[in-house]
């Protein structure tokens, strides 16, 4: 039995079905790294979010964005909620296009990238 690429679940003998469950097995992997640093939660760390909070506030203060954030127009404003929200659908989103593409053979580089940069993310959560 051979396996391809970077992935430990061997592609040979596979039916379609549970080919494409192979490929998006990362997203499952994503998901569940994002849940695993839940888990060293004990409390909130009130006296960082706070610095977190008092450093947001001064850079509105210099780059004056409080006053737009305040009165800015609504369309705008709901612009870049918007695009907040896109980042959910974008690494599924991505795949899918690779994938859809024709780079299916550069799917696990993007899998792989994505994870790396997920966890780095996801590991310094639980101290923050």
């Amino acid at each position: 039995m051979r396996l391809t690429g970077r992935h430990a679940l061997p592609a040979a003998g596979l039916t379609p079905a549970l080919l494409v469950l192979r490929e998006w097995t990362p997203a499952i992997h994503l998901i569940q790294g994002y849940w695993l640093c839940g888990l060293f939660f004990e409390r909130p760390m009130t006296d960082i979010e706070q610095r977190l909070i008092d450093f947001d506030r001064a850079m509105f203060r210099v780059f004056r964005t409080t006053e737009f954030l305040m009165r800015g127009p609504r369309v705008i404003l709901e612009y870049f909620e918007f695009t907040y929200l896109l980042a959910y659908p974008f690494v599924p989103g991505s795949f899918a296009l690779i994938c859809q593409l024709g780079g299916r053979a550069e799917a696990d580089s993007y899998c792989f990238s994505v994870l790396v940069a997920g966890y780095c993310a996801y590991g310094i959560l639980p101290w923050i």
